[in-house]
């Protein structure tokens, strides 16, 4: 799929002042290129199996995924020097307000990336079900299982519909400097939802993921959550235990869900998904 245009919805998203905002622009261009299967690759935990019984998807905070990266941004250290001006009280939950109280030094970007991370609640998917490093990193060696949703049925008002947006690849952390300077300026028309687009905004090495984000609004007194999906079906890892695979088989089949198995290609190096038959 081509992601070019995912850095025009990073440019909407990440624009300084809310007036400038054209948030149903980026939710146009999303709705016009949103793929109807998306995986999310799991290893056989109680936690899975209880998402996978429920119909429901796990959020937790950037602050505990793989990429130190993860959620950060970046502004100008000259522009940082000469104003020490944001980022209010230590005990404020909403990271977001913090562009609107109080003074800090300029090192204080870093806190606010920090308060970020726990602030939203993140859930990654792939486009990819073919991928065997993610099978490897996310599915427990491929002895985990992937769960397929088809987020295009969403109604406009569900949360999807405003939550879900994919990830853009880039050299560079998104810049806030113009967003700093905004708050300055009119501290009522900054526009918070930079700090939606920091979390989407990734490093060129994880391209090969093709990823999607459920980025959730939240505060901090919550380290997870667990959200309804539209789960479509189910494809089993190509080393998965008898024992895993018939336990999925048995909740699948309480709510009519297909099961599909994952196999090794056996002319390039990928992976397979199969509906057995009958």
């Amino acid at each position: 799929m081509d992601r070019a245009w995912v850095q025009k919805v990073i440019s909407v998203l990440s624009v300084a002042r809310r007036s400038d905002l054209t948030f149903y622009d980026a939710i146009e261009a999303r709705g016009a290129n949103l793929p109807s299967k998306l995986y999310k690759l799991r290893g056989c935990t109680d936690f899975s199996f209880e998402n996978l019984a429920n119909a429901t998807i796990h959020l937790s905070p950037a602050s505990g995924f793989n990429d130190p990266y993860d959620t950060a941004f970046c502004a100008d250290p000259g522009f940082l020097s000469r104003n020490s001006f944001v980022f209010g009280a230590p005990d404020n939950n909403n990271a977001d307000d913090r562009l609107q109280q109080g003074s800090a030094p300029p090192n204080s970007l870093s806190v606010l990336v920090d308060e970020l991370r726990d602030s939203y609640k993140i859930c990654s998917f792939t486009e990819r079900l073919d991928s065997i490093l993610m099978w490897s990193h996310y599915a427990d060696n491929h002895r985990g299982f992937a769960m397929e949703y088809d987020f295009t049925t969403c109604h406009r008002n569900d949360y999807p519909s405003l939550c879900l947006w994919p990830v853009a690849y880039t050299d560079c952390l998104l810049d806030i400097t113009e967003v700093l300077a905004a708050a300055m300026n009119d501290k009522d028309d900054v526009n918070h939802a930079f700090t939606m687009a920091a979390s989407l905004c990734k490093a060129r090495d994880w391209t090969y993921e093709q990823e999607w984000r459920i980025v959730y609004p939240d505060d901090r007194t919550r380290r997870c959550m667990a959200l309804p999906a539209p789960l479509k079906a189910v494809h089993l890892g190509a080393r998965i235990s008898a024992d895993n695979a018939s336990r999925i088989r048995d909740i699948c089949a309480a709510s009519g869900i297909p099961v599909h198995t994952m196999a090794l290609s056996r002319q390039e190096y990928r992976m397979e998904s199969h509906l057995p038959a009958g």
